[in-house]
């Protein structure tokens, strides 16, 4: 894996995977390739945007994941997430979402 880090605001990583599975006699063999990235991106104390990509060669997919956060208070926070998927062979959108959470500390 290679990481880099640009200290305070960006920590940029690529990654690859591989696994080799052997099922018992008769259910075969796959091998399975996971390469991806990661970015994550610290704007200011409150506001943070983290992404990823991964291609998983078993699925037929890649996957593209963006989130937005913003910490309007302590231990509060707001997330708009972006997902979007693709079959790889033939290149196709499969699917894609936008997701919006919101968390807040009641201290009671």
């Amino acid at each position: 894996m290679f990481w880099w880090a640009w200290q305070p605001w960006g920590n940029f990583s690529i990654s690859y995977r591989f696994n080799q599975v052997e099922l018992a006699r008769g259910y075969g063999a796959e091998d399975i390739h996971l390469p991806g990235t990661r970015t994550e991106i610290a704007f200011s104390k409150a506001m943070f945007l983290t992404s990823s990509m991964l291609d998983n060669t078993q699925r037929e997919y890649f996957n593209v994941n963006i989130r937005f956060q913003w910490r309007y208070r302590t231990m509060s926070d707001i997330y708009l997430v972006f997902t979007n998927n693709h079959n790889t062979y033939p290149l196709s959108q499969r699917d894609s979402g936008i997701i919006l959470k919101m968390n807040y500390w009641l201290n009671v």
